[in-house]
């Protein structure tokens, strides 16, 4: 008989957390458990360890923030602009859609700094790893879950999506500030390097 929730017991953990998270914020948020016995996925046995599972969070979180933000950009620089694409291929053509574009200081067209490159490449990494999550590929997640450096990766993910923030910013000239202004400003919301 097949076993929709996971072949061994590392894929059940997966998806008893997936459960968990959403019950658990719908909990928060007002809700109420229907039932008075505790759920499957409330025996923390059943789940990944708590500091694997805000990993998780904070990669799905930091790629709605990542997206969010693009496509608000585009609208807001041109409304016409409203691309049906995934959010890969939004990282991919971001610029390339602004090209024609005026610059909200009036120096120019909007243009990627040079520093989007790198910023680029780790946003890349963090979609295929939201990606891995999203569409159930447990195996791949797994890898990333188990791996004991799972939230230091998750954190510099978040990062890359605090810098590509910035530089969509700076890019479009949407904030004229100089370059250590701009950086002072988005320090705060980033996370420490972990040594």
């Amino acid at each position: 008989m097949p076993i929709f929730d996971g072949s061994t017991d590392s894929d059940r953990n997966l998806w008893h957390t997936y459960v968990y998270l959403a019950r658990k914020h719908a909990i928060r948020s007002g809700g109420q458990p229907a039932g008075r016995k505790r759920a499957f996925v409330d025996y923390r046995m059943n789940r990944v360890s708590e500091s694997l599972a805000e990993a998780l969070q904070a990669v799905l979180f930091s790629c709605f923030a990542l997206e969010y933000r693009l496509r608000r950009a585009l609208a807001a620089m041109d409304p016409s602009l409203q691309p049906e694409q995934n959010l890969a291929c939004l990282v991919d053509t971001f610029w390339a859609l602004l090209r024609n574009t005026d610059r909200c200081d009036g120096k120019g067209k909007c243009a990627a700094p040079k520093e989007w490159p790198k910023c680029k490449a780790e946003l890349k990494k963090l979609i295929r790893l939201r990606n891995k999550i999203a569409h159930a590929n447990y195996e791949k997640v797994l890898g990333f879950v188990g791996r004991e450096d799972s939230l230091v990766l998750a954190r510099s993910y978040y990062n890359a999506v605090v810098d590509a923030i910035m530089l969509i910013n700076i890019g479009t000239g949407y904030d004229p500030r100089p370059l250590d202004d701009i950086e002072e400003y988005f320090r705060p919301l980033k996370m420490a390097d972990e040594k």
